[in-house]
């Protein structure tokens, strides 16, 4: 297997049984984070009968979003992490463990496919074999809401700088203390990977705070990002100030 892979996997499945409870309320940042990411990539889409994939999806928390209000859907749900998907009320039945291009799903074509929080871990070569993977299984009408972390962003850059220094006190259970390389894409290399394969339609930007204000003062950080992304809403400059963006692809 391969290292970032490994390292990927065991990781998430050492800190699977607590994974949940990271993105509650009394966590202001990380729910602040986590909700936005669900809101919108899932707002203006109607999933009513309709068949999901959802690639890395960990404990299974868009499942629950979509669910609460779609009873209807079939959805299926991979992860290299098994102890990531044991934790996911998706129904037995329709887990998988492994990548994606690996599994024989028993629908073959999806109307809608997510990544979300996913491609941060991949390599190049393994995210663009998923990528002509999702391509060969989409409807011809269908849509991938894809996450990247942005490499252009203001909290990406000083959390690049200071993860030498951050490793050397963080818990051992965050992502900034792991020996795994944290791929970034800015908005332009991230639809090149698209490029003869499918269309980018638009692109949303996520999490207006910036680290390390956002664990130190995490409830003021979300307050000042919440005004912050009003502010800057038609604003080129919103790229520099959000951490992550997605990606909302046609076939």
């Amino acid at each position: 297997m391969d290292k970032q892979i490994e390292t990927t996997k065991n990781f998430f499945d050492n800190i699977s049984s607590n994974y949940k409870t990271k993105y509650k309320t009394k966590n202001a940042f990380h729910y602040y984070f986590f909700i936005q990411r669900l809101i919108k990539s899932t707002e203006g889409f109607d999933f009513k009968n309709k068949t999901i994939l959802d690639i890395g999806s960990g404990t299974g928390d868009l499942y629950d979003f979509i669910y609460k209000d779609n009873k209807d859907i079939n959805y299926f749900a991979t992860d290299i992490s098994s102890g990531m998907l044991s934790e996911s009320n998706v129904p037995n039945e329709n887990k998988y463990v492994g990548h994606c291009y690996d599994i024989n799903f028993p629908v073959k074509k999806f109307d809608y496919v997510f990544l979300l929080g996913v491609t941060t871990y991949m390599e190049p070569v393994e995210l663009n074999k998923s990528i002509d993977f999702i391509k060969s299984i989409l409807k011809e009408d269908g849509t991938l809401i894809m996450t990247f972390t942005n490499s252009s962003s203001i909290d990406s850059i000083i959390r690049s700088i200071t993860k030498p220094i951050y490793k050397l006190f963080a818990n051992k259970k965050n992502v900034l203390a792991q020996d795994f390389v944290i791929q970034m894409y800015n908005t332009t290399n991230a639809k090149n990977l698209f490029n003869g394969k499918m269309n980018v339609e638009r692109v949303s930007f996520l999490n207006q705070t910036i680290f390390p204000f956002n664990l130190l003062m995490k409830k003021m950080s979300v307050w000042f990002a919440d005004k912050l992304e009003k502010i800057l809403k038609n604003s080129s400059l919103l790229n520099y100030f959000s951490s992550d963006f997605i990606l909302f692809v046609k076939k």
